[in-house]
C-alpha cells in the first residue's frame, strides 16, 4: 500500500477522546458529523443486527458525501480502553472479521463518526487492519539465532 507525504486521514485518536471534543447535541434526533480516525483495539467477537433507525443516519451520511450507500447489516463492539461502543460494520469488514479474527486479536480499525441518532453516537468501520508491529513480528522471523 502507497503512502502519500500528505496528513493522515484516519489519525490515530482515542474513540472516549474524540467523541468528548464532537459531543452529540442533546437536543437534535439526527445529526451528521464526519470525522474519520484510528484505533487499535481488541477484537471481542460481539455482533447484534444494525437497528433501522442507525442504517438510516448512515444512509444520509453517505448520500451526504456523495458515496457509494454501503450496506451495514450488522454492529460490532468495539473495545477502545476501558470503553466500549457499537459499531456498524460494511459487509466485506464483518466476513473478513468473523473469518480471520480470534476473540483477543489487536486489529486497527479506520472508522468516521458519522453522527448522531437520538443522541448516541454513530461510529462506522470503514476498513481494518493489523497493528504494524505485528508485521515487524512476522519480519523478526528472518533472526538468525
Amino acid at each position: 500500500m502507497c503512502q502519500d507525504s500528505g496528513p493522515d486521514p484516519y489519525p490515530p485518536r482515542a474513540t472516549r477522546d474524540l467523541l468528548a471534543k464532537n459531543p452529540c447535541a442533546a437536543s437534535r434526533m439526527e445529526e451528521l458529523k464526519d470525522v474519520q480516525f484510528s484505533s487499535e483495539m481488541a477484537y471481542m467477537g460481539h455482533w447484534r443486527e444494525t437497528p433501522p433507525a442507525l442504517g438510516e443516519l448512515v444512509r444520509t451520511w453517505a448520500r451526504s458525501l456523495k458515496i457509494e450507500e454501503p450496506k451495514f447489516p450488522a454492529e460490532l463492539n468495539i473495545r477502545d480502553g476501558g470503553d466500549s461502543w457499537w459499531a456498524l460494520a460494511p459487509e466485506p469488514v464483518e466476513d473478513y472479521l468473523k473469518r480471520r479474527a480470534k476473540v483477543g486479536d489487536r486489529v486497527v480499525l479506520y472508522m468516521s463518526y458519522a453522527g448522531c441518532s437520538a443522541g448516541r453516537p454513530v461510529l462506522v468501520i470503514e476498513d481494518v487492519g493489523r497493528p504494524a508491529y505485528e508485521d515487524l513480528e512476522d519480519e523478526a522471523e528472518t533472526y538468525v539465532a
